[in-house]
Parts: structure tokens; C-alpha cells; sequence
């Protein structure tokens, strides 16, 4: 085996490439970690300032979520645009129902109103479940 094929396997077999990320690599996940701890943040000010029931998150991109109890099991965040609603999750708690909400990618805070102001926007055409 020849220095070049020699250093190629070692380059291949490093335990460590597969498993550690790229320095750059690294400092994007520390900068997307750090913007969801943000914005995490805005949400639990909305929470402490309103209560969980009626939070409202978006996406920034016409998609909605917000969160109010569901009447067969606990809580539920429905998901709605400005065709109408797209869907819904039930869990046990209010809070588990925004944190799964948030996952979805909805991360910013929207106004309460939001829903009202699509509902008052006439028929809606999209109302899936």
C-alpha cells in the first residue's frame, strides 16, 4: 500500500468524521440553537404576560397555530392560514400542545387577533381535519 492509499483508508476510517460536525458546521447549529432559545424566549414572555390558552405562533410565511382546549383530551394547537384550517394535534397539557406547535417550526409570537381577523375574511375554502 502506498502513502497515498495509506492516508486515504486513515481518512476514511477517522472514528470522529462521522460523529463530530465541521468547525463551520458547529458554529451554525450554536447560531440555530441560540436563535430557537430566543425565540423561545418571546413565547414564554407571551405565556407569563396571557396565559398558554390563545397563544398564537406563526411561521412568518401565512401559517398560524394557536393553542385552546380541546374538548375530548386535554389541550390542542390548531393550525390555520388564510384559506382556512389545516390541522390539529391533542395532547394533555397546554404547554406540551405550544411546545409541539413550536417544533413544527411555528416560532414567533403573532398577534391573539390573527384568528379572528381570518375568521371575519368570509367563507373559508381549506377547512381539512
Amino acid at each position: 500500500m502506498d502513502d497515498a492509499q495509506l492516508i486515504q483508508e486513515l481518512t476514511d476510517e477517522r472514528p470522529f468524521s462521522r460523529i463530530a460536525p465541521s468547525l463551520v458546521e458547529r458554529l451554525k447549529m450554536e447560531d440555530e440553537i441560540k436563535r430557537r432559545q430566543t425565540e423561545w424566549k418571546a413565547v414564554e414572555r407571551e405565556v407569563l404576560s396571557n396565559g398558554v390558552v390563545g397563544t398564537t405562533l406563526t411561521n412568518g410565511k401565512g401559517l398560524y397555530a394557536v393553542i385552546t382546549p380541546d374538548c375530548e383530551k386535554g389541550y390542542r394547537y390548531t393550525t390555520f392560514n388564510l384559506t382556512g384550517f389545516l390541522g390539529h394535534g391533542t395532547y394533555a397539557t397546554a404547554v406540551k400542545a405550544l411546545s409541539a406547535a413550536f417544533r413544527m417550526g411555528l416560532h414567533c409570537v403573532a398577534d391573539r387577533s390573527a384568528l379572528d381577523f381570518i375568521m371575519s375574511q368570509g367563507e373559508l375554502v381549506n377547512t381539512q381535519f
